[in-house]
């Protein structure tokens, strides 16, 4: 089988008020709270499911999507596989010739996507099933990016930058990452641990001349292991207005955007030089990922896509830079990262395999790492993370041994179940050996 590449150089939901909170060690109960309200458990039904537990969303809830829920769960079974398709010869034949006429010609040849035997039939039946499923979802853009262990091998983008107007989403999109962004940063700090300018269990007070935290205690207690895996005792509050620590640091599970707020000053002040920039230097342009980046681009403003509420578009939001959230990116690019993850030349092989090692158990069979979630299935072992900001929800899962992967990214804050839904989808008809199986529900916790 021949494999295609794309050439050229190249989840969390953001809720402020929840928390959620899960012992390290014992069994997998799990308690959600907003506030001091606990909302609850749903148990999962029959077969092999996942409990679920919904996660509000910061500072106010999603519209309702039951009926899109429902639909999607109607419209699961019938997708086409996307391994079968014949295996034409068409493709390579246009390729051929193409390569030839450029020779004879001395005109340029555009290799936009190069496929696998059989793959233009396999993404055929992809391409067919996204836009119904995003009009049911009320999301007027997607973009989506598979890749493997050589490189990406297939990427499109569906529906419009912004709604009402013409302009289509393409490869070379740009969404606001939300929460994929601490994939990145967590990469990044590890870069540091590999120099010996970090240590994973050495207080992250130790590196900063002037105090963050308003407790000096907790500054000798929250390690960078503990922000990773979202052990800290910080809140989600992002943009680092709240910096109390909650419970004590290693203890629980609760997921922390103001941990990640912590440690860009952190980072910030063991290199010497802004988030951004160092990012951009060491992350960005030795993987090619030309179109990303943690500060706002004005020169990229015509390829962003506008984000939408409940299908109204809002202004495109100039955020300062963040470590846990203000990542602006293409799916194309982060694919490029994730196959970096698999692949990893930036890092270690054994330090890459520690950060994919699960550490803290927050729902069966699913764990967090460094960085990252850890999803363990009877077929395979699946690293994941998602993305939700007001105004764009987005969702990556890859094979842990396999080196395979997708990235969806979407421009409406009501396409976080579509997204979790493809992604499960992508994994099941691509990722995984025929035969194998995530349920359609594995993500559902997620709101």
């Amino acid at each position: 089988m021949h494999r295609g590449l794309i050439p050229g150089p190249g989840f969390l939901i953001a809720a402020s008020q929840a928390s959620l909170d899960l012992q390290v060690k014992g069994p997998p109960a799990m308690i959600l709270q907003n506030g001091t309200k606990r909302i609850g458990i749903e148990k999962g039904k029959a077969g092999r499911r996942l409990n679920i537990v919904r996660i509000g969303h910061s500072h106010h809830q999603r519209p309702p999507l039951d009926g899109v829920a429902k639909w999607m769960e109607k419209e699961s079974g019938t997708m086409p596989n996307l391994k079968t398709g014949t295996n034409g010869r068409g493709p390579w034949r246009c390729i051929l010739w193409a390569v030839l006429l450029a020779v004879l010609t001395g005109l340029p040849v555009q290799t936009h996507r190069v496929w696998a035997d059989g793959a233009e039939n396999r993404y055929a039946a992809l391409e067919s099933y996204i836009p119904a499923a995003m009009k049911q979802s009320r999301v007027p853009g997607l973009a989506l990016a598979i890749f493997d262990g050589q490189g990406i091998v297939y990427s499109k983008g569906f529906g419009v930058k912004k709604a009402g107007a013409a302009d289509p989403v393409g490869e070379d999109t740009i969404f606001q990452a939300a929460s994929l962004s601490k994939t990145v940063t967590a990469y990044a700090a590890m870069i540091l641990v590999e120099r010996g300018q970090l240590g994973l269990d050495e207080p992250l007070g130790h590196y900063l001349k002037k105090p963050y935290l308003p407790n000096p205690r907790d500054a000798e207690r929250i390690t960078l292991r503990m922000v990773l895996n979202h052990t800290s005792g910080m809140s989600n509050d992002s943009d680092g207005k709240d910096r109390k620590v909650y419970f004590t640091p290693g203890t629980r599970f609760s997921y922390s955007g103001a941990g990640f707020r912590y440690l860009q000053q952190v980072l910030e002040e063991v290199t010497g030089s802004g988030f951004a920039e160092w990012v951009e230097r060491e992350v960005f342009k030795p993987l090619g990922m030309n179109l990303s980046s943690f500060a706002f681009q004005e020169e990229r403003l015509a390829l962003m896509a506008y984000g939408h509420e409940a299908g109204v578009a809002f202004p495109i939001a100039r955020k300062a830079v963040n470590a846990a959230y203000s990542l602006l990116t293409t799916p194309s690019d982060l694919a490029r990262f994730y196959a970096e993850v698999c692949r990893p030349t930036l890092l270690k092989p054994e330090t890459v395999a520690m950060m994919l090692t699960p550490a803290v158990q927050w729902r069966k069979d699913i764990y967090w790492g460094l960085g990252f979630g850890i999803l363990k299935s009877p077929d395979a072992a699946f690293f994941w993370h998602w993305g939700n900001t007001y105004y764009y929800t987005n969702m990556m899962i890859a094979g842990k041994d396999s080196g395979t992967g997708a990235v969806i990214m979407t421009n409406g804050n009501t396409g976080m179940r579509l997204a979790e839904r493809l992604a499960i989808k992508v994994a099941n008809e691509y990722l995984l050996e025929t035969g194998a199986a995530l349920n359609p529900e594995t993500f559902d916790f997620i709101r």
